[in-house]
């Protein structure tokens, strides 16, 4: 399966958090933000909307937070001072979701990406996946999605050209519907067989949802960082 990316750029305003992967918010407001943690196992940092904070998902994990419509801006600021490491201004309508992807880490230096999203569930004995390319600047690939133990088939790109951003048009956020297994997900530049980078085995069960963010790791490396969304 084959998109066009393009980054979304909006806004939102703070509400209330639930706990979990991606689920309703037990907040006031009338849209949802999901905020994915897409750092190091090692990298702590806060998150805020509009001033206010709000606890940082584990690594590789997802919180949901109800949100009023309208515009709004988020911070990834730093552990134990207000210095902000990144920062986007983005707005969602009544009813929307939006996607807040922090990834990247101390050393690199941290990235925040918004981007469009939906709560919408996989057919009951399916899974959705997506990938998030999270480098501003970063080179282009084509992206695959196999299960594990079968060959990557060059003839199935997942998502191709796969450049910075995530998404087609403001409410496509770029899922696919895949059957529950193993998968990896392998990136190779464009007109080469050679995988450029690789992400872990991810095991997707039924109703789960997941990214796979490419992000940078220590030193700048770059690294896909698996985070489940539901």
């Amino acid at each position: 399966m084959t998109y066009r990316f393009a980054l979304l750029t909006m806004i939102l305003t703070a509400g209330c958090l639930d706990s979990g992967l991606g689920g309703p918010s037990a907040g006031t407001g009338d849209a949802q933000l999901a905020v994915l943690n897409a750092l190091g196992t090692d990298d702590r940092v806060r998150f805020a909307i509009d001033g206010n904070d709000v606890a940082m998902p584990s690594a590789g994990t997802t919180i949901s937070v109800a949100i009023a419509a309208g515009t709004h801006r988020l911070e990834v600021r730093a552990l134990t001072s207000q210095t902000i490491l990144a920062s986007a201004d983005f707005a969602v309508p009544g009813g929307g979701r939006r996607s807040a992807v922090v990834s990247g880490g101390t050393t690199p230096g941290i990235a925040l990406l918004v981007a469009s999203d939906t709560a919408s569930l996989p057919p009951a004995a399916a899974a959705k996946v997506r990938v998030v390319h999270a480098v501003s600047g970063g080179p282009t690939f084509d992206s695959y999605l196999s299960l594990v133990g079968q060959p990557v088939d060059i003839g199935a790109r997942f998502v191709s050209p796969f450049a910075y951003g995530v998404g087609q048009a403001p409410e496509f956020p770029g899922y696919a519907v895949r059957g529950p297994g193993t998968y990896q997900v392998t990136l190779k530049a464009p007109g080469s067989a050679a995988p450029a980078v690789l992400s872990d085995p991810f095991q997707m069960g039924a109703g789960q949802v997941f990214s796979v963010v490419l992000a940078k790791g220590v030193d700048g490396v770059l690294v896909l960082r698996v985070v489940r969304e539901r």
